[in-house]
């Protein structure tokens, strides 16, 4: 996986947590504006997930730019990040990355269900590799414990962005599955309250009409009845 696909996965994989969420916990998940900013530009985005074509990494990078060598050495890192071995997250064909991204796509969240209908997203001027890697920062300070600081120092201090966003994208792959569970909980829950509300109701018009019978006297044995 590129660190752009990571990129992609990670938004569709919070789109769909957004939703999940809405479902199990009935309230938004509520995401800083900041992280929201990071989105890439709907005109960058796949066909598949939300335009016509993503650019590729040279194409991403402005000609005008007065470092150009600065995507290619990030290109290089992240190349070498992805074929060693890291502690910090599981590699590319671990078995736990691959087919997620058609996970989240099945799940039903459509592209920009995170940011509540708000549509922000990061400056198409903007070098994607710089905002990849501002994103990687971004979520470990939102879905990581602060209580916790040994293991977010860790993760800050992975050796690239694309390991960075590896840990992150399965750590808000547990969250959903996590919240898809509550979700079937909650909905198991509330099946018993329809139910018993269901009979009190039809108990409640059996009563009464057996009532309304009840009022009635039989007619007299001895006289025939009209």
């Amino acid at each position: 996986l590129s660190l752009q696909q990571l990129e992609l996965l990670v938004w569709q994989e919070l789109d769909a947590l957004a939703l999940v969420a809405l479902k199990a916990q009935r309230r938004a998940l509520s995401l800083p504006l900041g992280l929201l900013q990071l989105r890439p530009p709907r005109a960058s985005v796949p066909g598949s997930v939300a335009a016509d074509s993503a650019p590729s990494a040279s194409s991403s990078t402005p000609a005008t730019s007065s470092t150009p060598a600065a995507p290619a050495a990030a290109n290089a890192a992240e190349a070498h990040a992805q074929t060693t071995p890291s502690a910090s997250g599981p590699q590319q064909g671990s078995g736990v990355l691959d087919g997620g991204q058609q996970d989240a796509a099945e799940s039903g969240a459509h592209w920009g269900a995170a940011s509540e209908g708000l549509g922000v997203e990061a400056d198409p001027a903007w070098p994607w590799w710089r905002r990849a890697q501002r994103l990687s920062y971004a979520l470990v300070a939102v879905f990581t414990d602060a209580a916790l600081p040994a293991p977010r120092q860790a993760l800050l201090e992975a050796p690239s962005t694309a390991a960075r966003l590896r840990s992150v994208l399965n750590t808000l792959r547990g969250m959903r599955a996590r919240m898809a569970a509550l979700a079937v909980v909650r909905e198991v829950e509330r099946q018993p309250r329809r139910s018993s509300s269901s009979a009190s109701q039809k108990g409640g018009e059996s009563s009464s009409g057996g009532m309304a019978g009840q009022g009635r006297s039989p007619p007299d044995a001895g006289q025939p009845s009209q």
